[in-house]
């Protein structure tokens, strides 16, 4: 292998590494949708929901209420289910609970089993497909790496670039198809249908997109790198392959890919140079009088015959 395949393989490998590694980071991250309840233009108080693609963590804010005249029973109410509800949950908790209340309320107050159900499901399928994504990069590096470490398979090529070109779009159509849920979410519950609700603006309706989703466009742009470098830099090898065995050359092309000058009939390497005559005159013929005298040239003077007219 030269040393630009080397180079080259190696920053394949390089940004492969780099892109599994950024995309750790928004898996880990709790925030790709922030959902925010608002009470009395958020000066009495305000509750958070930041979800991540396997679970989701609340805040209710109980300490954030100020105790004004009218709110005291909401502070308390707040005090009172902090210790259940506040911290991290999965989605699957999130859709029973969700569930267990719209049922036992006949959905006049919680009426979002099913919007639930589509947040689950769908952030979940999400998670699958993008560390899926991530595998099949990593595997797509593999192959890149054995191909011109002795395995030069052109079926290991061929799948190697496959590999890379379907990571980046699958990571696309994947972050469309979360955004998209942005669109589609309605309110978990119906906050203004408590009894002496407080104005609550802008937030029911309201699921934003956040700095995990942002992040996760970034590692996308990144995990394009390897295909990039693969298709600009990097060719299949016809010499690896013939060593390898998985690949048959003519003599002409395994002599050029070798760097020795192709030789068909063996001139060279009887001293003839380039002019096959060259040889041809230095080969003597083995029987006629004069053959050693002579050479192997057939024109050469030969002894008179017997009653010739020129016989001197």
């Amino acid at each position: 292998m030269v040393i630009e395949q080397r180079l080259a393989v190696n920053n394949v490998l390089f940004f492969t590494f780099i892109s599994v590694g950024l995309w750790i980071v928004p898996l880990c991250m709790p925030y790709w949708h922030v959902k925010r309840w608002f009470v009395a233009l958020g000066l009495v108080g305000k509750m958070e929901m930041y979800m991540s693609l396997s679970g989701y963590e609340l805040d209710l804010g109980c300490e954030r209420y100020s105790g004004a005249t009218g709110f005291g029973w909401l502070k308390k109410l707040c005090v009172k289910g902090q210790h259940g509800l506040d911290g991290y949950h999965t989605f699957q908790e999130l859709q029973d609970y969700v569930c267990n209340l719209e049922e036992q309320t006949f959905r006049v107050v919680f009426r979002s089993c099913h919007d639930v159900q589509i947040l689950t499901w769908t952030s979940l399928g999400c998670l699958f497909l993008i560390i899926l994504s991530l595998l099949l990069l990593f595997v797509g590096g593999c192959f890149l790496w054995l191909y011109f470490n002795g395995h030069a398979n052109p079926m290991l090529w061929n799948v190697s670039r496959g590999l890379m070109l379907t990571v980046p779009i699958l990571q696309f159509c994947v972050l469309c198809l979360y955004a998209g849920m942005t669109g589609l979410q309605a309110d978990f519950f119906d906050i203004n249908a408590l009894p002496d609700n407080p104005v609550t603006p802008n937030s029911p309706d309201t699921l934003t997109l956040n700095m995990s989703f942002f992040v996760a466009i970034f590692s996308m742009f990144a995990s394009c790198s390897p295909i990039g470098i693969s298709l600009f830099a990097l060719e299949r090898d016809p010499y690896l392959e013939y060593l390898a065995g998985y690949d048959s050359l003519t003599e002409e092309e395994a002599a050029m890919l070798m760097g020795v000058e192709y030789d068909p009939y063996g001139y060279k390497q009887a001293d003839g140079g380039d002019d096959p005559y060259k040889m041809a005159q230095q080969q003597q013929y083995a029987s006629g009088p004069g053959a050693g005298q002579f050479g192997a040239d057939p024109y050469a003077q030969q002894g008179a015959y017997p009653g010739s007219v020129y016989h001197g």
